[in-house]
């Protein structure tokens, strides 16, 4: 153990490492994180870089000290601007033991950058992930204290594989927050409403088109943070259908049996729901508002936008999209030639002509190809629909 690690009291150290996890998942941490590693060190600044390893990539980087641009701008783009020997796969050192003495206070690198920030001494942690990506500290100290030592990169080294393991974790994280969103927004973009529960079925979240659809008076409401029927008498029957699904979770072989049924809403509105199961197996880990149950439903009021994407998609006219979308809405072809304010004749041409473009023959296969196409994906605003 060094003199540098010894000196450390037991909270400080465990207050740095509870510090480093705390950047996980919020970077807004880095800072103080920097601030008190670089205490320990006795620095004038400190520099955190997070990016590939390709010139003018955008990664994070955070400052602390004196805000000089210069002295910001070199250390983040060390150690390529540099006359320091580095390896790929982790450095600790400092400049002043990395070269010969006074080749580093000689370099022109020293004289043309450290010299005018008042910098005597680097201390480089270099890191490669297992991602490939860099990670990057830089500490520096100013004139009139010593340079780094040996204990001062002793300290660091025993920060290393914490450093590495939280960085690690903040990018899985990252990764799984941005497949969570795309999928959500690819069931709001369906209309496909999406609750996950617990195992009290309590509500832990749901994506908009859910949120929509309890705004809208549908079949279904929360009531106690708990999903449930609007209606009396088809409480008894999805109650039975989550508990069902429930059981099947606990079940180390149960089948992938999906639980349907349809509840009644407002203005004969039916809504149809499938609920889906979690296995006890994926929730291991997850804590006690875990997810287990996963229920889908379709909002019936869901319509179909996307115009331009169809117009693109086809090589249709701008009618000819907005009439197949209509068509693809449920409407008829005369209530659509009305919305549009068109004759029908003029409607059954625009249809031809869609199907002569898409390169169906009825109405019914022209239909299915534009729900099926990603155009119906696609959001957007329909000036002259309502």
């Amino acid at each position: 153990m060094t003199e540098r690690i010894d000196a450390l009291t037991i909270a400080r150290f465990s207050a740095i490492i509870d510090l480093i996890y705390t950047t996980v998942d919020d970077t807004s941490r880095w800072r103080e994180m920097l601030i008190e590693i670089g205490g320990v060190l006795d620095a004038t600044h400190g520099v955190a870089i997070i990016r590939p390893d390709s010139a003018g990539a955008a990664g994070l980087s955070v400052l602390v000290g004196e805000r000089v641009h210069e002295l910001s701008d070199f250390l983040q783009r060390m150690p390529q601007n540099a006359p320091l020997p580095f390896t790929l796969q982790q450095t600790v050192a400092a400049a002043s033991k990395m070269l010969p003495a006074n080749e580093w206070q000689e370099s022109a690198f020293y004289k043309k950058v450290c010299s005018v920030s008042a910098v005597t001494d680097i201390l480089f942690i270099d890191l490669r992930l297992a991602d490939n990506s860099a990670f990057r500290l830089r500490f520096t100290r100013s004139s009139g204290k010593p340079d780094f030592d040996e204990d001062d990169c002793a300290f660091v080294r025993s920060l290393i594989p914490h450093l590495r393991q939280a960085i690690e974790m903040g990018q899985r994280m990252a990764r799984d927050g941005v497949i969570h969103r795309s999928r959500a927004q690819a069931c709001d973009r369906l209309g496909l409403a999406t609750f996950l529960l617990d195992d009290k079925c309590r509500v832990i979240e749901m994506n908009s088109s859910a949120e929509a659809l309890l705004v809208r008076d549908s079949a279904l409401v929360v009531r106690d943070g708990r999903l449930a029927a609007r209606f009396a008498k088809d409480q008894a029957a999805l109650r039975r259908h989550l508990l069902a699904a429930l059981a099947d979770g606990k079940m180390m072989n149960a089948p992938r049996d999906f639980h349907i049924l349809s509840l009644e809403g407002t203005d004969d509105e039916h809504l149809h729901l499938l609920i889906d199961r979690v296995s006890e197996t994926d929730l291991l880990c997850a804590g006690r508002q875990a997810p287990a149950l996963v229920v889908f439903a379709r909002d019936p009021a869901f319509r179909v936008s996307a115009t331009h994407a169809t117009r693109e998609l086809f090589n249709l006219t701008p009618a000819e999209s907005e009439l197949v979308v209509r068509l693809a809405n449920g409407l008829s072809l005369g209530e659509a030639a009305e919305e549009m304010h068109i004759r029908v004749s003029t409607a059954r041409s625009h249809l031809r002509a869609a199907f002569a473009k898409t390169g169906t023959s009825r109405q019914s296969s022209l239909v299915r190809q534009i729900l099926n196409s990603v155009g119906a994906m696609a959001t957007e605003t329909l000036g002259s629909m309502h």
